[in-house]
């Protein structure tokens, strides 16, 4: 059995409402494990409100979870982990503040997005590129401009100091 490595708090908090939604409940495969570890990651600190006192997310939009750590904390794949993060995003529950790449991280915030789900989704914008075997060399997926008219290769005869001549 592993033993699996969470952030350094007692628990988390769920609100009811989170619960009772359908963001949440939609949710499959390892998708509410990953959401659990998101909010054990935040930090809650409450503030004064009038005679009440507001719970807030202290480090929101500072919180990183990478599929590199959901690997080798709680064994998540790669494909997993990214299928998971999407579908949180899309139901409104978390969104990428700052996208991560060479040497850095994606961070996170915690979002409130999910009260309008699923009359609204919150779809990751997709690239660009289009990658795959049914879209491999075909014309239509090269963007207009980027063809080179002007080979640099040429397809003519080379001579052979022997006099014959060979295919290039």
């Amino acid at each position: 059995m592993m033993k699996r490595k969470l952030p350094k708090t007692l628990g988390t908090y769920i609100e009811r409402d989170i619960l009772e939604s359908d963001a949440y409940w939609d949710l499959t495969g390892a998708a509410p494990q990953v959401y659990m570890v998101f909010l054990m990651k935040r930090i809650l600190s409450d503030k004064p409100f009038g005679k009440n006192k507001v719970r807030l997310i202290a480090n929101n939009g500072e919180i990183t979870y990478t599929f590199v750590e959901a690997w080798k904390n709680h064994r998540i794949p790669k494909s997993t982990f990214l299928r998971a993060r999407d579908q949180l995003i899309r139901a409104g529950l978390i969104e990428i503040v700052e996208d991560g790449g060479c040497h850095h991280t994606t961070k996170y915030t915690i979002s409130n997005n999910w009260r309008n789900y699923p009359e609204q989704t919150f779809e990751r914008s997709k690239s660009g590129n289009l990658v795959g075997t049914k879209t491999r060399w075909k014309k239509s997926t090269v963007k207009s401009g980027t063809n080179n008219l002007k080979s640099t290769v040429k397809s003519d005869t080379i001579s052979n100091p022997n006099g014959t001549e060979n295919d290039a």
